[in-house]
């Protein structure tokens, strides 16, 4: 892919080539295919073609539930990359599933477990921010999750976002029925919590969900960071969502982590 250097920015196409500015990645360029949908659909030639589009679906479908799930902690603790990335890792479990033909794997057959470990904010992961040796697990048969906390000292195990004077951790869960495309959120929190408290006791986060069998369960861990707007730290967030988050004297969450630290399959 090309990527424009030069001093003049332009967006829309010229001839075959379109330019348009990338939210991470700046001003780039692309050729228009000489493919149309028609010829890709009846050229035996692109078969192989169309069963790969179709797995990609599945997993983008998937991808798109679980954001959707947790869209809410996400405003605070996801990358601006997060969708690609996720629908890369859901493609990785859709290709998981080992009873299914090419072009109709799909991921409720796929390996739920491939999702542990992956950071929703790749530029703050959990481990770098929290150093703590977290215990969680998830009964597939009940539907019961939990993360037990041990306790700690803020100052010694918390790599504290630039600004924050607050900090809440947080565990969320879901299960996704893949087929309808219906999740199922819960979310738990410790509450606002002293960037300089001396000590914060252990602490259990646990959720009752409902579930049936063959649904995936995911199970993720964060920590949000907050501080009162007048302190938010330039250049971090956008003119407009300075402006969202007003400038009262209440904190206000602006930057965090998640990551998933455990799955299952419902039994």
């Amino acid at each position: 892919m090309a990527k424009q250097i030069g001093p003049h920015p332009l967006a829309g196409p010229i001839g075959n080539t379109s330019f348009y500015d990338h939210p991470d990645d700046g001003p780039l360029a692309r050729q228009k295919s000489s493919l149309d949908k028609a010829r890709v659909l009846r050229d035996p030639h692109f078969e192989y073609t169309l069963y790969n589009a179709a797995e990609f679906r599945r997993a983008v479908a998937g991808a798109t539930a679980l954001r959707f799930a947790w869209r809410q902690v996400l405003k605070t603790a996801a990358d601006r990359k997060l969708s690609g990335r996720m629908n890369s890792l859901f493609l990785k479990m859709v290709k998981s599933d080992t009873s299914s033909r090419w072009g109709e794997r799909c991921l409720q057959n796929g390996q739920a477990g491939l999702a542990e470990g992956f950071e929703f904010n790749k530029t703050s992961k959990l481990a770098n921010v929290l150093s703590l040796s977290c215990a969680s697990h998830i009964d597939a048969a009940t539907g019961n999750m939990y993360t037990k906390i041990p306790s700690f000292i803020p100052g010694q195990v918390l790599e504290a976002a630039e600004g924050a004077t607050y900090f809440n951790i947080i565990s969320v869960a879901a299960s996704l029925d893949f087929v309808n495309k219906t999740p199922a959120r819960y979310i738990k929190e410790t509450g606002l919590i002293a960037i300089d408290r001396p000590t914060v006791p252990a602490l259990r986060l646990e959720h009752a969900v409902a579930t049936k069998a063959g649904e995936f369960l995911f199970l993720a861990l964060g920590v949000v960071f907050y501080t009162l707007p007048e302190n938010l730290p330039e250049g971090l967030l956008s003119k407009n969502k300075r402006r969202q988050l007003g400038n009262g004297d209440v904190p206000v969450p602006y930057t965090g982590t998640l990551a998933i630290v455990q799955t299952a399959v419902a039994g």
